[in-house]
Formats: C-alpha cells, sequence, structure tokens
C-alpha cells in the first residue's frame, strides 16, 4: 500500500529527527522487496520512504505499491537517470533528514538509529557516514577497507575526507544528511555515468566536516553486470569528482581539507584512471592525464610516474 508522505512523524520522537528515505528504481524488481523489508526492519523507522520509478519496464513500481507497512510514496516519472531520479526524491521529502538507499542494497536494522545518534554527537557535519560491507556475486559479505576513519564505535569526525584510500568515507547506502545542504550546493548533478554520488559528497566534505561511525550497518551488493559498462566509463578519463576537485583547488575553496591532500588526491584519481587508459589501449588518454601531473608539486608522484612510464610496454 501506499501512503502519502506528508504524515507526522512516529510518536514519541523529535520531529527534528524524521527521516525520510529516498529510493530511485529502475528495474530492480527482484531485490526492491528487500530493501524495503530493510527499512521496515529499522528500530527507529523514518517518516517517509520516497521512491521514484525513473521508468521502469519490469515489476518493481508493483512490488512497491503492494508493500505494507512502511509510509510510501511512489513517485513516476520518464527514464532521466538515478540523478534526477534522487533530486526527484530530494525534492519530494517533507523532512530536512535525508538518507538514499539504492533498491539492490539494505541496512542493517540498526542504520537509521546509529546514524541520528551520531547527529547528536557531531550537529555541524554535513553528513553522517556508518561502515558497511559489500556482497560480491558469491554472497560472501566483507567489510568495506576503509583506513583512516575514526574507529572509536561512537564515532568521530573525519579528520581528512579526501585522505581516505583505498575507499571512501561516504557511501551513498550508508549517510544521513540535510536535505538544505545538498539542496544548497546544487544535489546531484545530472548526466555522469558513475560517480555523481560520490561527487556531491566530495563537495560536502569541501564546506562541512563529515561524522563516521565505524559500526557495519548497510550492505552494498556488488552488481556484476555493472563490469562492462565500468569500463566503457573508464575509457571516457574522467570523473565527475575530478572537475571538483580541480575547481576547488584553482579557487582555493576548501575550509575541512588542505591543499597538499586535495593534490595528493587528483594525483591518485589521475594515475589510476592513466592505468586504465593504457589498459583499454586508449594512450592518448593516458599521456594527457599523466601531463597534468606535472602541475602537481611532490617527489612523490614523480617517482610514481616515472615507473608508470617504466611500464608502459605492458599495456
Amino acid at each position: 500500500m501506499t501512503a502519502p508522505a506528508g504524515q507526522p512523524g512516529p510518536a514519541g520522537r523529535d520531529p527534528v529527527e524524521d527521516v525520510s528515505v529516498v529510493i530511485p528504481l529502475y528495474n530492480k524488481a527482484p531485490f526492491v522487496r528487500r530493501c524495503l523489508q530493510s527499512i521496515a526492519a529499522q528500530t527507529v523507522p523514518p517518516r517517509a520512504v520516497i521512491v521514484v520509478d525513473d521508468g521502469s519496464s519490469d515489476g518493481g513500481p508493483a512490488l512497491v505499491e503492494a508493500f505494507g507497512g512502511l509510509p510510501i510514496t511512489l513517485v513516476r516519472q520518464g527514464n532521466a537517470g538515478v540523478s534526477a531520479a534522487r533530486n526527484r526524491g530530494l525534492a519530494e521529502a517533507p523532512t530536512e533528514l535525508i538518507a538514499f538507499l539504492d533498491p539492490d542494497d539494505e541496512w542493517k536494522p540498526g542504520f537509521i538509529e546509529t546514524a541520528l545518534a551520531l547527529r547528536r554527537r557531531f550537529p555541524d557535519a554535513g553528513i553522517w557516514a556508518t561502515s558497511y560491507e559489500l556482497v560480491p556475486e558469491d554472497g560472501t559479505a566483507r567489510p568495506a577497507r576503509l583506513k583512516r576513519v575514526p574507529t572509536d564505535p561512537q564515532g568521530g569526525i573525519v579528520r581528512d575526507f579526501f585522505a581516505v584510500p583505498p575507499g571512501v568515507a561516504a557511501w551513498t547506502g550508508a549517510i544521513l544528511g540535510r536535505k538544505s545542504v545538498f539542496e544548497a550546493l546544487g544535489a546531484f548533478r545530472v548526466g555522469p555515468v558513475r560517480g555523481e554520488d560520490t561527487e556531491l559528497w566530495a563537495r560536502v566534505a569541501l564546506v562541512f566536516p563529515v561524522a563516521f561511525c565505524p559500526k557495519i550497518m548497510a550492505r552494498y551488493y556488488v552488481d556484476p553486470s555493472l563490469h562492462h559498462s565500468s569500463q566503457r566509463y573508464q575509457q571516457a578519463a574522467e570523473t565527475p569528482v575530478l572537475g571538483t576537485v580541480r575547481q576547488a583547488l584553482q579557487r582555493g575553496e576548501f575550509r575541512h581539507t588542505t591543499r597538499h591532500s586535495l593534490e595528493k588526491y587528483l594525483a591518485r584519481q589521475l594515475f589510476a584512471l592513466a592505468r586504465r587508459c593504457f589498459r583499454c589501449g586508449d594512450r592518448d588518454a593516458g599521456f594527457v592525464l599523466l601531463s597534468e601531473t606535472r602541475a602537481i608539486p611532490g617527489c612523490f608522484w614523480r617517482r610514481l610516474r616515472r615507473r608508470l612510464y617504466a611500464h608502459l610496454g605492458r599495456y
């Protein structure tokens, strides 16, 4: 059953802590019920669940309509991509606090409760994130490999969002954020094939601190069908976050990181993309990316550049 999202929050809870969940739905009928069940199992229930059907051609929307026990609003639109769907859900959400969950992923029962506790402890943060686990095709869950993040079980502030290798301290299915912040920053950029969510979290992290709790509160199911589209994307040799980092460096607009960290982050991304270009046979694009690193100071990057040049023969 669908229900209007504008209902009062759960009895006895401060309305300031009401949470809306935004789910972009496109041809995920085999998984969407599992996703909704994980939301229904939350120890702290959401006030609204906004499911944006982005032109699905399977039975996913019908499964959403038939699901009971949640204040679901199903919004339909023509296929416009995941960013447009998330932005539509953001606009429809009746609360300030927003969480995102893709229809093929799920939360542990205490995700919302944990994220709200983190918010109470660090109210000035722009994002409140928890750790998560990845589930590949074989079904064996493993924790995300995150370094340089707070290890206190109650959470803490990420010292430098751009210095967290090899993963990211904010995965879309394991964050809570503020609608006003997302909208003020322009929300999700429509158009990129992949990485549009990471780019938004980077924009937030340039302006606000990021709070993180090491408890694993979400599951990311790795979709093997994305492999080939990912390869095509890599050949384009660009990710949305690169433009954001370049712009921040040019304008000097970063409050919660350092120029050194941003330069190091940019260099890592450029080298990774250059290697992918060489592997895909696009040497010209690879050399263009390598040439950009020449403007990045530090002998460390010169050494990496020499090593990569030395191994070009294998590509």
